[in-house]
């Protein structure tokens, strides 16, 4: 310590260039890792089989999914048809543009995929509107959807059959919206195909192979940036009916980096404005706050440097490296600053009270060092390779926070030894509270004895999260649209991923596939072959020879008002009609009919006329032209073989070394079902066992970190256990980890009774635990057996108050992260500021109790 003292000013210069090169070298080599694929180790099996896939199929990877939903079928085609033509024109961008909905190959061969008694059904409703198809095509107006429905009914009342009900409901709604002044077109898609969906969904998907910037901090963000862009020109919003979101691995890791980047920036600016204010509150003192700040702070920052040089990169679970740093780091500081304060407040001369407090503190600080950073360096042998790199820099980050506070601290109070007068004392415990844990040193621990049996009963409740998707922010877009698509069968993300050598064993697998019990379907590439293609067809081809001649009639031209408003009146005295008749049909929707046309009709009689009626046609027919299109394309379709299929769709089928990939999509919405998705993927692997997937991905991912969880803990354990027994009496480290066992045992029945899961991000949580309670273990049980030290004044000694003001920093910098807009994020600081509440408390409560007897 002398030569510290001595070399206090070289010392300080020295650190202040490390620390600037340190920075330096951090901004300039410092990375940030997104893929979550790669926070477990490539050498698992299930690695090396992504793997393979990933190299056969590389436009898969990193898909961004647009999903387009519409208020018809017609709107969400044309703005993805539109926003298709404009992403293509981006080549710079994206390296592949996919819209199958749009896809003229579907719209001329969609019908093909329909089942023969679909198409005869179609066919049907297709020849009872035959009669009237006609006129309307010619006449696209109010006029003429008045006209089609006039002579249904009165071919109903001549005696036709005719279902009438779906129209009228539609175009009562058409009309009602129009005159409250908003859009709401009818779909004639779906009133021509019989059903809310017509040749395609109200859902279009855009499929974008996007050229990633793997020089910027944020990939994704041009391809992202110029889907929106375009999206915006278009006016693909809701004033369109349509609305717009963007999803896939890409968008997830974009999105989730936002919030990791932004929550960890947020709670490390957080952690340390809390950990200045319970430095203050503890030291009293500026010098010391300044002291012990600027060695935090220059330790961080040659932490930082460490993980550029070691890692070269953070992940998503490396990021919150600087808050348990600032959490942790601080302790070493605290109760260098404590001791010394006591010593030099006591009488004894600056030099020698820095030398008695570093020389005193140097064996236990050391000791806790290594049992802090061997719990951080658990993680480092596992397969949970996330974990493993924050454990080696935290860990690393230690052995820092240590020197910085045995030579670097004491420097820089040496320097300042000046401004060290007229500082306030330091505060004691109460009578009271200082003499609580003798005095009830018995009923202490038998009360530690009943919460410790209670917890242990809860253990089996506690759960692991294996959903990734829960550590992301709910409200992010992406994260919202992925479990929207899980929801639902046909587009489910959850999907496991076969590869085969082989057209026939493509067709035998993906038939021995799709007849499991936990399967939807399995799709492969001869799926887009229809079957029954000449049956299909010939009922096709009835249909074109009946309606198509129809399709597009000559046009009588737009009508004028004066025609708008007499196609009314005439309108209504066709509906009085039908009224009058003998037991009418529809009569309830025929009257709403009525109300609406004459509230249209006093409407079409004054000033708003025109916007009104503008809005109530638009309602009526705009969808109109395009469905006669598509249905005109869609009675040309041919014979379809495997030549025929688009190239782009057969490229996500078959890669370029002839392997076939088969999605074999789950029955179940798999996303919160851990027993389904079990069972799911064990199924599928009684056919294929190399399978991969999300589904496959997500069970391996969390199982892989649950065994690394428990070897990491039982290498905690062992390590710690060694080191404390090679430094204290046997008795004496036994007692140290009684209180650290009781206090994770509370921590885990905490964690089942708020309903707090164990999920990737907040594991580390109990080893890392079982790291902090040991130091304040060690450093409460030299003061239990310091001679010097009475058994009533042991919460009143530095020590004891250093424990709870490191406590504290420790408690609010990581609760910060509970604030976090990262809710893996979140759930570690929850985890830990629980867990190291429950730890102080045995630390100081029930360790003294424990040792009591022994020690009397």
């Amino acid at each position: 310590m002398n030569v510290v003292t001595r070399l206090a000013r070289w010392i300080a210069l020295a650190w202040a260039l490390g620390t600037a090169l340190a920075l330096y070298y951090t901004a300039h080599n410092l990375g940030v890792h997104t893929d979550t694929a790669d926070m477990v180790s490539a050498e698992l099996p299930f690695r090396r089989t992504l793997e393979a896939y990933e190299q056969r199929f590389p436009q898969l990877v990193d898909q961004v999914v647009v999903v387009i939903d519409g208020v018809t079928p017609e709107a969400s085609r044309s703005a993805a048809r539109e926003l298709t033509a404009r992403l293509e024109a981006e080549d710079e961008i994206f390296d592949s543009v996919f819209a199958p909905g749009v896809e003229p190959f579907f719209e001329r061969h969609g019908l093909l995929y329909m089942s023969p008694g679909e198409l005869e059904e179609l066919a049907d409703r297709l020849a009872g509107v035959q009669p009237y198809l006609g006129r309307l095509t010619a006449d696209q107006s109010l006029r003429g959807v008045l006209a089609l429905l006039a002579d249904a009914l009165q071919a109903v009342r001549e005696g036709t059959f005719v279902d009438l009900e779906p129209i009228l409901e539609r175009v009562n709604k058409a009309l009602q919206t129009g005159l409250e002044g908003r859009s709401a077109p009818l779909s004639w898609q779906s009133l021509m195909m019989g059903a809310e969906e017509g040749l395609g969904d109200r859902r279009q998907f855009i499929l974008l192979e996007p050229r990633l910037d793997y020089a910027s901090l944020f990939p994704a963000e041009p391809a992202l940036q110029t889907v929106r862009r375009h999206a915006q020109a278009l006016g693909i919003d809701d004033t369109r009916g349509v609305r717009l979101r963007l999803t896939g691995g890409i968008v997830l890791d974009h999105q989730e980096l936002q919030s990791a980047s932004r929550g960890a920036g947020i709670a490390a600016l957080g952690a340390l404005l809390m950990v200045i204010a319970i430095l203050w509150i503890g030291l009293r003192s500026l010098v010391s706050v300044a002291a012990a700040l600027l060695t935090l702070l220059s330790g961080l920052a040659l932490t930082a440097a460490f993980a550029a040089a070691a890692v070269g990169h953070l992940n998503l679970i490396s990021v919150a490296f600087a808050v348990l740093y600032i959490g942790l780091g601080i302790d070493f500081a605290i109760h260098v600053c404590m001791r010394y304060r006591g010593t030099h407040a006591a009488g004894v001369p600056h030099p020698s009270a820095l030398h008695q407090a570093t020389g005193a503190l140097a064996p236990s600080l050391t000791l806790c060092a290594v049992t802090t950073a061997l719990a951080f360096y658990s993680f480092v042998p596992t397969h949970y390779a996330g974990v493993a790199e924050l454990g080696l820099i935290s860990g690393t980050g230690m052995f820092i926070g240590l020197v910085s506070s045995l030579i670097l601290l004491p420097a820089l109070l040496h320097l300042w030894r000046s401004l060290h007068s007229a500082q306030p004392a330091l505060g004691r415990a109460p009578e009271w509270l200082a003499g609580f844990p003798t005095r009830h040193q018995r009923g202490i621990r038998r009360a530690t004895l009943a919460l410790s049996l209670g917890s242990l009963a809860l253990l089996p409740l506690v759960r692991f999260d294996h959903n990734p998707l829960n550590l992301q922010d709910p409200d992010n877009e992406g994260v919202a649209t992925l479990r929207d698509l899980a929801a639902n069968s046909e587009a489910s993300p959850w999907s496991a991923v076969v590869l085969a050598p082989d057209a026939a064993s493509t067709r035998a697998l993906g038939t021995e596939l799709g007849a499991l019990e936990t399967v939807h379907e399995a799709r492969e590439l001869f799926s887009f072959i229809p079957e029954n293609q000449d049956e299909k067809l010939g009922i096709i081809d009835d249909m074109r020879i009946l309606v198509g001649p129809l399709l597009y009639g000559a046009s009588t031209g737009k009508p004028a008002l004066e025609d708008q408003r007499e196609a009314i009146r005439s309108a209504l005295a066709n509906l009085d009609a039908h009224l009058q008749s003998k037991s009418p049909r529809w009569a309830d929707a025929i009257e709403r009919l009525r109300d609406n046309l004459l509230a249209l009709q006093g409407v079409l009689e004054g000033p708003e006329a025109a916007r009104t009626l503008s809005i109530v046609e638009r309602n009526l027919v705009a969808t109109l032209p395009e469905s006669l299109r598509l249905l005109d394309a869609a009675l040309e379709a041919g014979p379809v073989g495997n030549g025929d299929l688009p190239p782009e769709l057969v490229r996500r089928w078959l890669s370029a070394d002839g392997t076939y990939r088969i999605e074999v999509v789950p029955g179940k919405n798999l996303a919160d079902d851990m027993a389904a998705l079990r069972e799911f993927v064990g199924e599928v692997r009684t056919v294929a066992p190399e399978v991969t997937g999300e589904s496959v991905l997500v069970l391996e991912y969390g199982d892989a970190v649950l065994t690394s969880f428990r070897q990491a803990l039982l290498i905690a354990v062992i390590m710690v256990v060694v080191v404390l027994g090679a430094a204290l009496r046997s008795a004496d480290a036994v007692l140290v980890l009684a209180p650290l066992i009781v206090a994770t045992l509370l921590t885990c029945a905490c964690l089942v009774l708020l309903g707090i899961p164990l999920n990737y991000a907040n594991i580390i949580a109990l080893p890392l635990l079982l790291g902090i309670g040991v130091d304040n273990g060690i450093h409460m049980m030299r003061e239990i057996r310091n001679p010097a030290v009475s058994r009533g004044d042991l919460l009143r000694t530095s020590t004891a108050r250093a424990v709870l003001f490191s406590a504290l920093t420790t408690v609010f910098s990581f609760g910060s992260l509970s604030f976090s807009a990262h809710p893996g994020a979140a759930s570690m600081g929850q985890l830990l500021t629980i867990g190291v509440l429950l730890t102080l408390t045995a630390t100081l409560i029930v360790l003294p109790a424990l040792a009591g007897r022994r020690r009397s």
